[in-house]
């Protein structure tokens, strides 16, 4: 075969032939521009060696002039290429350099470069016009996150009790990756959605217990978009570090309206909070909404979409329905009751109601001012479903390693590029950490190799153009842990197309068993071999190497929001150009070097020290009152739910029998100082009298010991604290029983 043609739509990217086997169909398509051959075998070494490639007609020019590889040229007549330029593509051949190759090699560059030098110039200036100008024709994109919603719960795949229009609408009005994954937990699923990159890779191991943070100074979906134009927005649950630099404000998004726990009424959110009139941080302040969550946020993202602006949007919802506790209103609830469906089952039906009628309030009002044929429209879920009386395609429930703990359903909708693939279904292999570079795709983004290269994940857009046809084989890996014991296979999954293998030790085949209810390690006894091996190098890559670093809660003391903003782009840079985030020390050394560049942080900026980025005291005094004699600047909170113990504390229901377990803190203090400690067992505003005589908190290894007024909510410790990290760990004594300061405020006083 001498060439070959593009899919539509594809005159930008590089399908490559993975496999040296000339009967072999699968292509893998990358991004070309600041493509290296290098890069190239780096990233698939481990599959197969690149020796076939297909480039487009007016990419050859610039492989051309890239000397890395010797290349031999097939070609069809002049007057084909000139007539097809944009739709077709070239075999290559990289053979070993010798000094044979030179001359054929010399020639065909220069032929090449006469031949397309004028329109391919052309071209990449037309090209680059539109990346960076963002015109009309770059999409909008809304990513829908729901909580605890697999395919069993759904009627689209064959669930007869329940009926949502709106999803059904989405459902034919889209393509479907059937064979797409989430991890088992929400605070994964959402790291890897927002960054491309496998959540181990950046410490993000559970739901709680400073495992669900995300590592400070990673690149996110939302900063490369609105980089490139984008207006960004979160609104739903945040669940990837209740820490002031790990909010949204710091992360890329232009608007938030977030909890920033997993889940209504926890021990980081605020403690009462419902789906009604609940209580969140509206660009970091806190806010009183009204009416229900899920219309709530709906709304917000409503209007965010209709603003009068020529930029495109990208909305990223990560939804709290249909979580636990349900609490659905009475609308749909008393028809579900009727079909004596159980309790709990027909809330969750309920609530899955009321979310179909408030996405199809948004894709009418899309449709209706003409935004919603130019908008890519995801719909996923964070994790597989409690409810399985409906899951009768695979074994396995939310939390479950099993295939419905994290095969979930991914609607992909795009009026004006995908229309002629809706209601189609693709079975190949992806999974959360390829979102990201997907919607970098079809926006027309352009990433480097260094941007590429902290991507574990890939664009799958191709195999939405060729209905799933060109894609190449891989193996995806994922260990959710519940402990600090990261040595151990448990709790891993490898998956491939046709293979699972569970905590290291038990081989499915899914193609044949899809239920995975027959272990097959004595029929594929090599297959498992190879799986073992591969998992055995992510698990050194992946966990031992970067994983295992700790995410401590940064305390910024008098920082001001753009010396914060500053701090946060700087080691950023870093993370870019070497490929790796720096450590605490280097960020320690990053900061002095930036807070001692005066010119760039102006005093128009001191005069705000506060970021209202916490939750905030009503009943606290202002600075400026007359019994004020020092100054104080916005506090930090310290939950137990990120005590790193298993089980973590989440529910306020776990710390108020007073847990025995007391867990400690990793702090990161930016700037040394004086600062006052609040030791607490109730969040702010509540006073819960505490029952102890004693209060005690430890910095590092050395003790401070207070007494605790009778009725007294909270006790108070001010101390020299030098920057850099510290370990905190505080509790209240008793005559007979120890237990937790279960909050701790951080604030920096000023003499």
């Amino acid at each position: 075969m001498h060439f070959q043609p593009v899919c539509e739509g594809q005159e930008n990217k590089i399908p490559v032939r993975l496999s040296a086997d000339r009967k072999s169909k699968n292509l893998l398509y990358i991004r070309y521009k600041n493509f290296s051959f290098t890069q190239l075998r780096k990233n698939i070494s481990h599959l197969v060696k690149p020796e076939k490639l297909y480039f487009s007609y007016s990419e050859l020019y610039h492989f051309c002039l890239s000397p890395r590889l010797p290349i031999n040229f097939r070609c069809p007549t002049f007057s084909h290429l000139m007539k097809e330029r944009l739709t077709m593509c070239f075999y290559f051949h990289f053979p070993k350099m010798t000094f044979s190759y030179f001359p054929s090699y010399l020639l065909s560059v220069l032929f090449f470069a006469f031949l397309n030098f004028p329109l391919y110039t052309q071209e990449i200036s037309s090209s680059t016009n539109r990346n960076t100008s963002h015109s009309s024709e770059a999409p909008n994109v809304i990513l829908i996150m729901l909580d605890d919603v697999g395919f069993g719960d759904l009627p689209c795949y064959g669930n007869k009790r329940i009926q949502t229009p709106n999803i059904h609408w989405l459902y034919e009005n889209s393509i479907r990756m059937n064979n797409y994954h989430s991890s088992t937990i929400s605070a994964q699923t959402s790291a890897a959605l927002l960054t491309g990159r496998y959540p181990e890779r950046m410490g993000v191991w559970r739901d709680a217990a400073s495992r669900n943070i995300l590592r400070f100074g990673e690149i996110t979906l939302p900063e490369i978009l609105k980089k490139h134009g984008y207006r960004t927005a979160v609104y739903g649950k945040w669940h990837l570090g209740n820490g002031e630099l790990y909010r949204p404000e710091f992360r890329g998004f232009d608007d938030s309206l977030i909890i920033p726990a997993g889940g209504l009424g926890q021990i980081s959110d605020w403690w009462g909070n419902t789906d009604h009139d609940p209580i969140m941080l509206h660009n970091g302040k806190q806010v009183r909404t009204r009416g229900n969550i899920t219309k709530t946020l709906f709304q917000t993202a409503q209007k965010f979409a209709l603003q009068k602006n020529e930029k495109p949007f990208f909305i990223y919802l990560p939804l709290t329905i249909c979580a636990p506790p349900y609490r659905p209103t009475e609308k749909y609830l008393d028809h579900f009751r009727a079909e004596n469906i159980p309790e709990e089952t027909a809330k969750f039906y309920a609530l899955l109601c009321e979310f179909d009628d408030s996405l199809g309030e948004l894709l009418r009002n899309l449709q209706k001012n003409h935004i919603l044929r130019n908008t890519v429209i995801i719909l996923t879920s964070d994790n597989g479903s409690a409810h399985t009386s409906y899951n009768h395609l695979y074994s396995g429930a939310k939390g479950s390693l099993r295939e419905s703990g994290h095969r979930v359903p991914f609607f992909i909708s795009w009026q004006q590029k995908l229309h002629k693939k809706f209601n189609t279904d693709i079975n190949r292999l992806v999974a959360h950490i390829d979102v990201t570079p997907t919607i970098l795709d079809f926006c027309g983004i352009p990433t480097d190799h260094k941007l590429n290269a902290r991507f574990d994940g890939v664009s799958f857009r191709p195999i939405l153009l060729s209905g799933g046809e060109s894609w190449y084989k891989r193996t995806l890996f994922m260990q959710p842990l519940e402990t600090e014991k990261i040595q151990s296979p448990a709790g891993s999954l490898v998956m491939t197309d046709k293979f699972r293998l569970l905590n290291g030790q038990d081989l499915y085949d899914l193609q044949q068993d899809s239920r995975q209810n027959k272990e097959v390690t004595v029929q594929f006894p090599e297959e498992k071999k190879l799986l073992t091996k591969l998992y055995q190098k992510w698990h050194k890559e992946v966990i031992l190497s970067e994983g295992a670093r700790i995410n401590p809660i940064y305390v910024t003391g008098d920082m001001t929001f753009s010396q914060k903003i500053l701090f946060k782009d700087a080691v950023q840079k870093i993370a870019y150009e070497t490929e790796k985030t720096p450590d605490l020390n280097t960020q320690q050394k990053i900061l002095k070097k930036l807070l001692t560049q005066e010119n760039k942080f102006p005093d128009k900026n001191k005069k705000s020290r506060s970021t209202s980025s916490e939750k905030t005291d009503p009943t606290k005094k202002s600075p400026n009152s007359q019994n004020t004699q020092k100054t104080t600047f916005s506090h930090t909170t310290l939950t137990c739910s990120d005590w790193r113990i298993s089980p973590p504390l989440v529910f306020p229901e776990q710390i108020l029998l007073f847990p025995p377990e007391i867990g400690f803190w990793d702090v990161e203090f930016l700037q040394e100082g004086t600062y006052e400690f609040t030791l607490r067992i109730s969040p702010l505003p509540l006073k819960r009298p505490i029952p102890a005589t004693h209060a005690v908190i430890y910095i590092n290894e050395k003790s401070y010991r207070a007494p605790v007024p009778q009725n007294a909510a909270d006790v108070k410790f001010r101390l020299k604290i030098p920057a850099g990290s510290i370990k905190i760990r505080a509790s209240f004594l008793d005559k007979d029983r120890a237990f937790g300061a279960f909050f701790v405020l951080i604030q920096k006083i000023s003499e």
